[in-house]
């Protein structure tokens, strides 16, 4: 701010706001220079406002990625072996050229897998760009956790196993599993736990309402577990939501009714991104404008929620993240049970159900 304004570091206050449902942009302070610039210029105080149009078309989005994996599975189904490349235009690299870590917020639910696979490799390469990148909601789980919850109902259907009884079968006994360069801890239990509770609330096992089918996901997010079933129709290439069922351990909870909102805004939040939301790029230029053409979930589009708390005197963790993670793998993962197409590209096109 001193070298934007030319003040001493006395003669400036700044009067930080909350920062609310910014998802990104008001974390950003490239605003402020607009602000200060024109303040400048007209020698007296003024509120800058941006239109939609504006910050739609100049925001910092979520990184574009790349993915492609394999496995090799072993007599009993299982993945003895499991690959998984990621490349994505690194939210670190674009915040610090030339950071030694580019891959410091891509890796998460890719490099700690709670699945006990006994060979593992994960690979990553940032992909430059000159998009300004930003951390959208749940971050890298956001994109890894559709991933590899997708391929691992691949994994099922190759091993004709039921997806709910292939992941319970690769957690295995419980373990504790320490994620790469950090103090955090996956238990393997506690995810099994809410993966069981979520598909016991929503009938799995049981024959779904006539021409809907179900798919499954869960992941560790933010510290805490997560695990989310959907209940789908497709009809004539078009998807229908009917219900979404979540459960989660999130350890001793503060304020229910907060929990309640972020896992259920969450879930509106995946499935808007996973069914309508995009951003194209055309001659450098955004082409989304509004509302019209950036498309958000409408009421009458919204499934009936259900949210579970698995009770737990642990420590609090993360509640405001972990909503977002499963709703585009529970999704796509019952959009394949219902037509017999893997959906593998994120948000949904209306040519991917064609045909």
């Amino acid at each position: 701010m001193q070298k934007l304004t030319g003040l001493p570091k006395e003669a400036i206050r700044l009067n930080i706001t909350y920062l609310g449902g910014g998802f990104g942009r008001r974390i950003m302070p490239d605003f402020i220079t607009d602000a200060v610039e024109i303040s400048k210029a007209a020698k007296a105080p003024v509120k800058m406002t941006w239109t939609r149009t504006e910050d739609l078309q100049h925001d910092f989005y979520r990184p574009f990625s790349h993915h492609r994996l394999a496995a090799a599975l072993g007599a009993d189904g299982l993945p003895v072996a499991w690959r998984h490349r990621i490349v994505t235009t690194s939210i670190s690299e674009s915040m610090e050229p030339g950071n030694a870590h580019p891959e410091s917020d891509e890796l998460a639910c890719a490099s700690d897998l709670p699945y006990a696979i006994p060979n593992l490799r994960v690979e990553y390469t940032p992909a430059p760009s000159v998009v300004p990148r930003g951390w959208w909601r749940s971050v890298d789980a956001s994109f890894n956790v559709f991933v590899v919850e997708s391929f691992l109902d691949e994994c099922a259907l190759q091993a004709k196993t039921d997806p709910l009884r292939y992941r319970l079968a690769l957690l295995r006994e419980p373990r504790r599993v320490p994620y790469p360069g950090s103090d955090q801890v996956l238990e393997t239990e506690r995810l099994k736990r809410v993966i069981e509770t979520a598909a016991g609330k929503a009938g799995w096992g049981t024959p779904p309402p006539a021409g809907r089918a179900r798919g499954l996901a869960a992941a560790f997010s933010y510290r805490s577990y997560y695990a989310q079933v959907a209940e789908v129709e497709v009809t004539k290439g078009r998807v229908r939501v009917h219900r979404l069922v979540s459960a989660i351990d999130c350890g001793r909870v503060v304020n229910p009714g907060i929990l309640a909102a972020q896992m259920e805004g969450g879930a509106v939040f995946g499935l808007t991104a996973a069914l309508k939301s995009g951003i194209t790029v055309e001659r450098g230029r955004v082409q989304q404008t509004n509302f019209h053409d950036y498309e958000m979930l409408r009421i009458d589009e919204m499934p009936k929620i259900e949210s579970h708390v698995i009770p737990s005197e642990a420590p609090p963790t993360g509640v405001g993240e972990p909503g977002v993670s499963c709703a585009a793998p529970a999704v796509f993962n019952a959009i394949a049970a219902a037509t017999g197409r893997r959906l593998r590209r994120l948000p949904l096109a209306p040519e991917d159900l064609r045909g």
